[in-house]
């Protein structure tokens, strides 16, 4: 299990101008993390790095695509396009929950009563 990768944390380039992933391993804490070269034989790897890269495009603005001298021929990551979230809350944060939100029941979790009494809280706050 700590063999699998958990998600892609950053990137860097050295002097060749090959990149290097920041990996988090399941199970393993962030001190743990290591810096990987581009072309690791892991399962789901090449997935992972274009959701890293979706997910800088969706955060930073930077494009999505992998930087030309990183697509290797041949191959073609599959494009999932994620909604950038909305500025303004589309329900109204100061209207308390009596029951945990939908999106919580739809993860399988259930929240305590002091974890919902701080998510009130926190709607309410923001």
């Amino acid at each position: 299990e700590w063999m699998m990768i958990h998600r892609i944390l950053n990137h860097s380039f050295d002097k060749k101008g090959d990149v290097h992933y920041l990996i988090k391993w399941k199970d393993l804490p962030y001190d743990q993390c290591t810096w990987e070269i581009d072309d690791i034989d892991i399962p789901y790897y090449d997935n992972l790095k274009q959701a890293y890269w979706g997910h800088r495009e969706l955060m930073l603005g930077e494009d999505a695509r992998l930087p030309k001298r990183l697509v290797k021929k041949g191959k073609k990551l599959k494009d999932d396009k994620q909604e950038k979230p909305p500025d303004t809350p589309i329900v109204d944060p100061t209207v308390k929950f009596d029951k945990q939100p939908w999106y919580i029941d739809s993860t399988g979790g259930t929240l305590h009563p002091y974890q919902l009494e701080g998510l009130n809280w926190l709607r309410f706050s923001w």
